[in-house]
C-alpha cells in the first residue's frame, strides 16, 4: 500500500490533507487499492513495489511477507520519475508506531516501546539513503531485512519513506511562515511515499493486549487536554477497537469529559490519546480517569488517578491558545443564582403592580 503525502501551505489544509491519506491509503486500513503502483503529477515521480516470491497477498501494493528466522532479503521499490530533469530522493525506513490520534504512523523515527523486540528500523538497512533518478527514467531502492535468529510470534510493521529531495526551482522546496494566536507555523511543502512492510515468521496467532501506562493533565493541539498513554503491549495489528475516556474531577459524579473514538494501533506501541477540556480551564486538584477498550466482545477497563497542581494549572492555562472559560457551576449554587433572580423579579413585579394600584387610587380620590 502507497502513501503520498503533500504538505500545502496552511496548517488547517495540513492537518486534512495528512489524516484523509492516512486513512485512504496507508497499508492494513479497510481501503483497498487495485494496484501497486501509483502516480503523483505534482511531485513528478511515482512509485512501485516489486512484490516477492515469499508475499503472502500478491494482491496487495505493500509488503506482506513470511520469513524464516534469521532470513535475509532484499526489498525493491521502482522510483519512475515522470518530469523532464533528475530528481533526488531520500529513502528510509521506520517502525511504525501509534499517534495521538489513534492512527497508526509511519512517518515518525526513532520511536521504541519497551514491549517492541523486533523494530523494523533495526532489522532494515537501506542501502543507499539518497537515489538519483534520471530525467524520465527509472532507479530502484533496496532495503536489506535480517529477521531475528530466534522464532518471533506475532507482526514486525513498518514503513519504507521516499521523500523528494526540495529543489530551489520548485514549490517542493518553497517555505511558507504564518502567524497562528500566539505561535509562529512554518510549513514546507514536501512530497513522499509511504510503503508498508508486515512481516512475519509463523502463523501462531497473537492477540492484543493492553495496560494503561499514565495520565496527565497537558496540552493537545495547543489546547487544554488530559493525556492517556494507553500501551498495546503484544505483536499485534490493532483494528477499528472502540476508545471511551471518562475524566472525573474530585468526587463529582458527572464527568468532566466524556470521550468516545475508534482508533488503531500498531503493534508493540504506546498511543499517547488527548481529550480536550473543552474549553474549561484547569482547576488545581485530584482528578480519576477510567478508560474502556472494546475489540468485538473482548472489553478491557483501566482506572488512574491524577493530581493537578495549582503551579501546573497555571501554566496549562497560560500556555492554552484556546478560548477557555471558568469551571462549570456546581447545580446547587446555579440553582440558588437562579431562585434569587426569580425572586428578585417577581419582588420587583409586585412593588410595580403596588405602586399603579396606588396612583389609581389616589387619582379616584
Amino acid at each position: 500500500m502507497i502513501q503520498r503525502a503533500n504538505r500545502p501551505k496552511t496548517a488547517l489544509t495540513t492537518l486534512l490533507l495528512i489524516f484523509t491519506l492516512t486513512y485512504a491509503v496507508l497499508p492494513f486500513t479497510s481501503v483497498s487499492s487495485a494496484t501497486a503502483y501509483a502516480v503523483a503529477e505534482d511531485a513528478g515521480f511515482s512509485v512501485h513495489a516489486q512484490i516477492p516470491e515469499n508475499q503472502i497477498n500478491k494482491n496487495l501494493t505493500y509488503f506482506d511477507l513470511h520469513m524464516k528466522p534469521g532470513a535475509k532479503q532484499t526489498l525493491t521499490v521502482s522510483l519512475i520519475n515522470d518530469s523532464k530533469k533528475p530528481l533526488t530522493v531520500d529513502v528510509g525506513a521506520i517502525s511504525a508506531s501509534t499517534n495521538r490520534n489513534g492512527i497508526i504512523d509511519y512517518r515518525t523515527p526513532d520511536i521504541k516501546d519497551k514491549t517492541l523486540k523486533v523494530p523494523f528500523s533495526e532489522i532494515s538497512h537501506v542501502v543507499d539513503d539518497t537515489v538519483t533518478i534520471p530525467a524520465g527514467g527509472t532507479a530502484a531502492a533496496h532495503i536489506e531485512i535480517t529477521m531475528p535468529a530466534g522464532v518471533y510470534d506475532g507482526v514486525a510493521l513498518g514503513g519504507i519513506v521516499i521523500t523528494k529531495k526540495p529543489d530551489k526551482d520548485s514549490a517542493s522546496g518553497s517555505t511558507s511562515r504564518k502567524k497562528h494566536d500566539n505561535f509562529d507555523v512554518s510549513i514546507k511543502n514536501e512530497y513522499s511515499y509511504i510503503i508498508g512492510v508486515k512481516l512475519r515468521e509463523t502463523e501462531v496467532p497473537v492477540s492484543p493486549d493492553f495496560e494503561y501506562e499514565k495520565v496527565e493533565a497537558g496540552l493537545a493541539n495547543y489546547k487544554l487536554a488530559v493525556i492517556h498513554h494507553i500501551r498495546n503491549k503484544e505483536a499485534a495489528i490493532v483494528k477499528d477497537m472502540r476508545l471511551s475516556i471518562k475524566v472525573y474531577k474530585g468526587k463529582e459524579e458527572t464527568p468532566y469529559i466524556d470521550f468516545e473514538k475508534t482508533v488503531d494501533m500498531a503493534p508493540n506501541s504506546v498511543m499517547p490519546i488527548g481529550t480536550e477540556t473543552g474549553r474549561r480551564k484547569f482547576d488545581p486538584g485530584d482528578y480519576l480517569s477510567k478508560v474502556r477498550l472494546a475489540i468485538g466482545d473482548k472489553i478491557w477497563e483501566f482506572e488512574k488517578s491524577f493530581t493537578v497542581t495549582e503551579a501546573e494549572a497555571k501554566e496549562l492555562n497560560e500556555k492554552s491558545v484556546a478560548e477557555t472559560k471558568p469551571a462549570d457551576i456546581p447545580f446547587w449554587f446555579a440553582a440558588i443564582l437562579i431562585g434569587g433572580a426569580l425572586l428578585a423579579f417577581l419582588a420587583f413585579l409586585l412593588f410595580i403592580i403596588s405602586l399603579l394600584r396606588r396612583r389609581k387610587n389616589d387619582d379616584e380620590e
